[in-house]
């Protein structure tokens, strides 16, 4: 089988696991980085802000639309290509605010969470970094006893083949093995850093400043 089919394969793979995990889009803005997919807190989960959530709670569970995230150049990740993720990462979050503020379906949902992953050989700082820099609580993982390793070795499979089919420049001078880390952010602290934009248009937002300047 060529690479483009087996390209293909891996984005047709991609799409039956959005259906089985119920991973929808809530916006049809080209520069939305994000999908959600609903479920209940698995635990009692306390942030380093103090915020917490109970078992079974309604949570949204942030998903990479990797359909639209920026090809990495050949050259590798530019400062201009991490410029260009932040703002519509901030973008995106401002527009889940919105949402969530103007659904009724989402007006029980407590908290926002995502476990987004990284090279084992790079290790979890640099992501940490970038996760903070959105607002996100860095939460310890649940500890899994069964078939952790099979399922560590299947995650980091999947992780390099998405990466493979929707942005393969990333993968250069990276190893196969992904690890992920859990992050978290209240429903308060979601609204208090994005909904104040009121304009989705592209104007600056406070969080835009408020980052920028700190």
């Amino acid at each position: 089988m060529s690479g483009p089919n087996l390209t293909w394969a891996m984005r047709g793979i991609d799409a039956l696991l959005r259906r089985q995990l119920g991973i929808l889009e809530f916006t049809e803005d080209p520069e939305c980085l994000i999908r959600i997919s609903q479920g209940r807190a698995p635990r009692l989960v306390v942030m380093p802000s103090g915020d917490a959530v109970r078992p079974g709670e309604p949570v949204l569970q942030i998903h990479l639309w990797n359909e639209h995230l920026a090809i990495i150049p050949q050259t590798g990740s530019t400062a201009a290509w991490g410029n260009l993720f932040k703002r519509r990462m901030r973008h995106s979050l401002a527009l889940l605010s919105h949402h969530l503020e103007q659904e009724p379906h989402y007006h029980d949902i407590v908290a926002i969470t995502a476990s987004p992953t990284f090279p084992d050989r790079l290790g979890p700082l640099t992501l940490t970094r970038v996760c903070e820099y959105f607002g996100w609580e860095i939460v310890a993982p649940e500890h899994r006893r069964h078939f952790h390793f099979l399922h560590a070795w299947l995650d980091s499979l999947l992780v390099w083949g998405l990466i493979w089919a929707f942005n393969p420049t990333a993968l250069r001078g990276r190893g196969a093995s992904y690890s992920r880390i859990e992050v978290w952010m209240s429903r308060s602290r979601l609204l208090d850093r994005y909904a104040v934009r009121t304009d989705i248009g592209g104007k600056a937002d406070k969080t835009e400043m408020m980052v920028e300047g700190s």
